[in-house]
């Protein structure tokens, strides 16, 4: 049954996070477990139309690849967008070796390339793959539709194993809302608040497990429902420049169930950037007692004396407290209650409202 859930209670938040804690522990065992091989492929044939296989099964097929600009819309499917070339080649980088194609289009005298890098299964039987937009001059992007001003890839629902379920992570907070259930009747975030990772899987054969998200740029960049039966990723319709050289691209990433799919999808995003999976060393919220006045939080845009007290007076109140009974409190976490807001609650001014520390908010640096 497909289900769509909004996070947003304190007693739910907390739920949440004390539940992600306890399974780490399975998680993390179970995620360098091997998987079991698969062969994947990617097929592109001259006219740059692509599938996704494994083990000889079509699991996507690739939609369309659009270009909008101000002209207007630009289509592989009707001819408009024109394609130049197609080149194959082999080369490496962070994730590994990999083979590549690469279709040049244009439209509107914009040049406009996407590539497809599949890179071989490693060790633990998990397979990426890239799909790349690149601007080699830059453009002017028009919307597609309300969401998107380019689509790459995309792919129909109605194509490949009929069992195959979603969870999917957007909203504006990615993780506010939760989508699951079958893949064929889920309704997927788009926008800005569409830039989480989503799993395809089958319950029936998790060997075939999928995450699709964003792997680079990701502020720009968007998953959108095309229609009732195709989701398609790219760059925002948001969009009024593209410098040149601009590139985005969006990872497809096989392994064994939702747990391994997406610690390998974490793996491939941590050698991407040179990033290392342990942080603790580094962060000093993961190695101290902390304070926290975030959503979840007694005090939580509430104060103590049933919000007749200041935000001022209660810090120092929880400071004496926590002192007094030996908590060894080293940070507190103060939200977005104490700064000046605009339009859409964003900050305006990094300095504390008054009637919310009435004396000097001090930053000990």
């Amino acid at each position: 049954r497909y289900q769509r859930r909004v996070h947003g209670s304190r007693g739910l938040k907390g739920m949440l996070e004390v539940l992600t804690f306890l399974a780490l522990g399975s998680c993390l065992v179970l995620a360098h477990k091997p998987c079991i091989s698969r062969k994947v492929d990617v097929q592109v044939s001259p006219n740059c139309s692509y599938e996704v296989l494994v083990d000889g099964e079509v699991h996507y097929r690739g939609g369309a690849t659009v270009l909008a600009l101000s002209e207007g819309n630009f289509s592989s499917a009707d001819g408009t967008l024109k394609l130049d070339g197609i080149a194959k080649y082999a080369g490496d980088d962070a994730l590994g070796s990999y083979v590549a194609t690469r279709c040049t289009w244009h439209a509107a005298g914009t040049p406009f390339q996407t590539t497809i890098r599949l890179y071989p299964e490693d060790s633990l039987g998990r397979t990426p793959i890239i799909f790349q937009q690149r601007f080699p001059q830059g453009a002017r992007p028009h919307a597609v539709n309300a969401t998107l001003s380019t689509v790459f890839p995309s792919w129909s629902r109605h194509v490949g194993p009929a069992d195959r379920d979603v969870v999917a992570w957007s909203g504006h907070m990615t993780g506010s809302i939760l989508v699951s259930g079958p893949l064929q009747q889920a309704v997927l975030e788009g926008g800005s608040a569409g830039i989480g990772p989503m799993v395809v899987y089958s319950k029936a054969n998790l060997s075939t497990s999928f995450v699709w998200s964003s792997f680079s740029n990701f502020m720009v960049a968007s998953l959108a429902p095309l229609s009732e039966s195709e989701v398609g990723y790219g760059l925002l319709g948001t969009l009024e420049d593209i410098p040149a050289g601009f590139e985005s691209e969006t990872i497809a990433f096989r392994s064994c169930g939702i747990n391994r799919a997406m610690y390998g999808w974490g793996d491939a995003l941590l050698a991407r950037y040179g990033k290392l999976r342990d942080a603790k060393s580094k962060d000093f919220t993961l190695q101290y007692l902390g304070y926290s006045t975030d959503n979840g939080a007694y005090y939580y845009y509430w104060t103590e004396h049933n919000h007749t007290s200041t935000y001022e007076r209660t810090l120092l109140d929880l400071r004496n407290y926590s002192a007094a009974v030996g908590l060894p409190y080293r940070y507190v976490l103060l939200d977005s209650w104490w700064y000046h807001k605009g339009v859409g609650h964003g900050v305006t001014s990094w300095t504390a409202m008054t009637y919310v520390f009435p004396h000097v908010l001090c930053v000990d640096t």
